[in-house]
């Protein structure tokens, strides 16, 4: 193959959501794991990708007040509990 396209030229598809659950990963931090993934952000293939975000969650139709609760959750916008610890959630 003599093409210096990144990947060849071939067309990949890759799907995720960073906001889901973390990897995994014995013996690390979660700061650990959030910096390999701002590593992988800042790659110089990063730019190449084309990003599409699903606009409806179709798991979620009709419960507004629960679909808002996730999305605030998956960027880290709920309100801190007193007397837990930082990274404790109120569960509804």
């Amino acid at each position: 193959m003599n093409n210096d396209k990144p990947f060849g030229g071939k067309v990949i598809i890759i799907g995720g959501d960073f906001r889901q659950t973390l990897p995994v990963v014995p013996g690390v931090t979660r700061a650990d794991v959030i910096e390999r993934i701002n590593r992988i952000k800042s790659s110089p293939l990063w730019s190449k990708f084309t990003h599409l975000s699903l606009t409806t969650n179709i798991r979620c139709a009709g419960q507004t007040e629960h679909n808002m609760w996730l999305l605030n959750i998956g960027s880290g916008n709920l309100p801190e509990i007193s007397g837990l610890p930082c990274d404790a959630i109120e569960i509804p």
